[in-house]
């Protein structure tokens, strides 16, 4: 068996570590950190108890500096340092002890940043560098996988507006990684042992934010057409089963400590989320659209919260039926299509859909190639509704001058709303821009398919080339 040549090596060494993926790792990075800058700017210059800054609604219109983080400091006994989910869901909606409205690992996280800092400034500075660092993180994966369509990621003004916003950053983090393991350009590992180790980097995205738990699904789908298609007919639904167990095995030791010694507090988070009323919060067309058309649903969040349930599956189930069709025709499953059809399925119908939420999406743009210009759309559609909304913060507690700016952001949500909607479609019929090894081999041999069109040309194990990898 011989070595690979030492040229060879250092080429391969170059193209990881090259300047492109330096540069757009860099200005993640500095983009997060500037981000944590500007939401500082909402906190101080004084402090109150547990070193909470004073509602000051007029300094977040003005500077649009508001963030969650801060919010959450005093709200949720971060600052008193509280473990998080020791507390109850009380009856008019609220939280008490150290309950926050996130799964374990992302309370967890909260937590954990919060510990060297004594106030709501601190906080915000701890976080926010820490996010700025997973923002960095993706950047470099997402080079590495898809070349210079990772701009698309490190120029997006959303890494900008909310990498310190929430904790969003890091279950997107999570996902990538994920989709790294398995596409990795190269890759000597086992196709199972990717998809497992994938599965894994999903559980722990869902115990941060819960949507990454859905790409389990294609990714086990895909993997079991791969091992049919190397003649392994007994063992393709077992391993499928095996994925799908692994990233929900892990969720589930995510949470079992805390469903076992803190339920109470454990199960309060759920509460929060379930009991959620429908308002202009919630960012999302089951409010905006009747509200736009002069009707009033926040009475109705009980079943309006059932209907978007109920859209919400119908749109995962047809994003999965059709990859099945796909694979039925073609022979591979494509997952990263689905996934993202999913991801845009979700954020479309589900009854909350937070302007962070833009966070978990862009690293789709990079990895399919859907065309630029409606991404570019896209951003100028989150643009007009992060204006729109955080700019009537100023105006408080005036609302009569919100005319103009309400119908900025109802412009805003329904126009991000139609693109949704395109890039469901869009994202399943698009090339995937990633070069790999196909994952029902470890040869170079054909690649997946979309879900519309004809097979794709042949690009499995080659480097996208600057102008395949900048559409």
């Amino acid at each position: 068996m011989t070595s690979r040549s030492p040229i060879r090596n250092n080429a391969a060494r170059q193209r990881v570590l090259s300047f492109g993926a330096v540069a757009a790792t860099l200005v993640a990075t500095a983009s997060g950190l500037l981000s944590a800058l500007w939401k500082s700017l909402c906190t101080g210059p004084t402090f109150g108890a547990g070193g909470a800054t004073e509602l000051e609604f007029s300094r977040y219109g003005t500077l649009l500096c508001y963030s969650d983080q801060r919010a959450l400091w005093a709200a949720r006994n971060l600052g008193a340092h509280v473990f998080p989910y020791q507390g109850t869901f009380t009856p008019d909606g609220g939280l008490t002890g150290g309950v926050v409205e996130y799964p374990t690992l992302s309370g967890l996280f909260l937590w954990a940043v919060g510990l060297p800092a004594s106030t709501d400034r601190g906080f915000v500075l701890s976080a926010g560098v820490t996010l700025a660092v997973a923002a960095g993180i993706i950047a470099f994966l997402l080079h590495r996988l898809s070349g210079h369509r990772v701009w698309l990621w490190s120029f997006a003004p959303a890494v900008l507006v909310y990498s310190a916003y929430n904790v969003d950053m890091l279950p997107s983090l999570a996902t990538v990684v994920a989709i790294a393991i398995v596409m990795w350009p190269g890759s000597r590992i086992a196709p199972v042992v990717r998809a497992y180790l994938g599965a894994i980097a999903l559980g722990v995205g869902a115990g941060l934010k819960l949507y990454p738990l859905m790409f389990a699904l294609p990714l086990a789908l895909w993997l079991g057409f791969a091992l049919h298609a190397e003649g392994r007919l007994r063992a393709r639904w077992w391993q499928s089963i095996g994925v799908l167990a692994t990233a929900g095995g892990v969720l589930l030791l995510a949470n079992l400590p805390f469903a076992i010694w803190q339920t109470e507090g454990w199960l309060a988070s759920f509460q929060f989320q379930s009991a959620r009323r429908l308002d202009d919060n919630t960012m999302a067309i089951w409010w905006w659209v009747p509200h736009l058309l002069g009707f009033d649903v926040a009475d109705r969040t009980s079943t309006t919260t059932t209907l978007a349930a109920v859209a919400t599956a119908v749109g995962l189930a047809a994003a999965v039926t059709l990859g099945w069709r796909s694979a039925r025709r073609f022979g591979v499953f494509p997952w990263l299509q689905v996934s993202g059809a999913m991801l845009a399925a979700y954020m479309l119908l589900n009854k909350v859909n937070s302007p962070q939420y833009i966070l978990w999406l862009i690293p789709f743009f990079v990895l399919l190639r859907v065309p630029v210009r409606w991404v570019l759309v896209y951003f100028a559609a989150d643009l007009a509704l992060f204006f729109g909304y955080f700019r009537r913060l100023a105006l408080m507690p005036d609302s009569s001058q919100w005319i103009g700016l309400e119908t900025l952001l109802g412009i805003g949500v329904l126009l991000r709303a139609g693109m949704l909607a395109y890039f469901f479609f869009a994202f399943l019929r698009a090339d995937v821009s990633v070069g790999r090894k196909t994952l029902t081999s470890g040869s170079t041999s054909t690649s997946e398919k979309p879900v519309f069109r004809r097979a794709y040309r042949r690009m499995v194990g080659e480097r996208p080339s600057m102008t395949s990898a900048s559409r």
